[in-house]
């Protein structure tokens, strides 16, 4: 399991840079990351970084904020079982922009939504300008799959649940993948 000075570790033997995404895999459920933008190491060797999230236990607040030590500690007991790092591509402009971008949705917050705004958009917009999530155009995906299974179905309350939901996950999915 990581812990806070691990994390801090290995953003120096990676050379994490500001605008960096660090996404975490659970070890509980390896298909689900939390994203975060890196922006530094404090003075006390902790990882200064943003991200996107709902009210928790130890932090009521939700949207895009600073995270607090107590988060990290949070998520980092939820168990890590890998820490994926994306590299700001940008030059000197687009990370002008990325800071613009990332004050900006600090100080004009906009509520988490799972489908619309989560973790993965908020590091995506402020590294790219592009609020997309591939987690959340996967599950549309998988779930529009399913629920073309159900459309086969003889039941014809499962047949119309499923038309339904094929409707909604490829309107979903399709909103995803076209958002750049």
């Amino acid at each position: 399991m990581f812990n806070q000075n691990q994390l801090s570790l290995l953003a120096i033997e990676n050379d994490f840079q500001p605008f960096d995404v660090i996404s975490f895999v659970f070890t509980s459920n390896p298909l689900i990351r939390h994203y975060l933008i890196f922006e530094r190491i404090n003075d006390y060797g902790e990882v200064i970084a943003y991200a996107n999230f709902q009210a928790l236990k130890c932090d009521p607040r939700t949207g895009p904020r600073e995270v607090s030590t107590k988060v990290f500690n949070y998520f980092l007991s939820l168990g890590i079982q890998d820490i994926i790092h994306h590299p700001f591509q940008g030059d000197e402009i687009e990370a002008q922009k990325a800071f613009y971008r990332l004050q900006s949705s600090i100080n004009n917050p906009a509520e988490y939504k799972l489908t619309s705004w989560n973790c993965e958009h908020f590091a995506n917009y402020v590294q790219t300008g592009v609020a997309q999530s591939y987690q959340v155009q996967k599950g549309a995906l998988a779930a529009a799959a399913l629920a073309a299974f159900g459309c086969t179905s003889d039941n014809s309350t499962v047949k119309t649940a499923s038309w339904i939901g094929l409707l909604f996950a490829g309107g979903l999915a399709i909103r995803e993948m076209f958002r750049a």
